[in-house]
């Protein structure tokens, strides 16, 4: 009976052992997974977003690889103009990157934060996630992304008429958009700023 008992114990052991050992390894295939995503989900969101769509969830096993995939997805989401209202979409995001600073990482986490309570209609909000996006950008190197968000910050202050902060920003996006090259970007804010002189009168 003992004997029993012992070789129960060890295959228990041994069973424990070796599914620990198949998701960790799922966890790592999903991980790479998404390293792949990020290098193409600007130029082919719509490719991004199926392959994200595709990670089976169980496999994100760890709080990293759940930010990361919260994050991309909410940028899939973003960029194929699928508005969601959802901020459980990118939240495991904003909540890792707070409590593990990774610059570039935690200010487009609260971007998208800003962007999905936008979405909601929360201006109030979104303005404080965006304002916050921008304090953690501001030791950053990424142009793109900054532009993006100052254009955002001005959308933001448009919509609640506070016309000379929205200019401003404007104005900061368009700077960035030619330092970048991004003539489409350029000739964006230069919409935008038009528009926010408009209604300034």
């Amino acid at each position: 009976m003992k004997c029993y008992h012992h070789k129960h114990v060890i295959f228990l052991v041994l069973l424990s052992a070796t599914l620990v050992l198949l998701t960790s390894c799922s966890c790592r295939r999903t991980a790479a997974t998404l390293d792949d995503v990020e290098t193409y989900i600007q130029s082919r969101p719509d490719s991004a977003l199926a392959v994200i769509r595709a990670i089976d969830t169980t496999t994100l096993t760890t709080r990293s690889v759940r930010a990361r995939y919260a994050l991309l997805h909410s940028i899939a989401l973003d960029k194929n103009w699928i508005d969601t209202t959802d901020v459980n979409v990118v939240m495991p995001a904003v909540e890792y990157y707070d409590r593990h600073p990774s610059g570039l990482y935690r200010a487009k986490a609260y971007y998208y934060l800003g962007r999905i309570q936008e979405n909601g209609g929360d201006l109030s909000a979104a303005s404080v996630s965006l304002l916050k996006s921008e304090k953690y950008a501001e030791g950053t190197d990424d142009i793109a992304f900054k532009s993006l968000l100052y254009q955002t910050i001005s959308n933001i202050y448009g919509k609640v008429f506070q016309m000379d902060e929205a200019l401003d920003y404007t104005e900061k996006s368009y700077e960035l958009a030619l330092q970048d090259g991004d003539s489409l970007g350029a000739n964006a804010s230069l919409y935008c700023m038009a528009k926010d002189l408009n209604n300034m009168g």
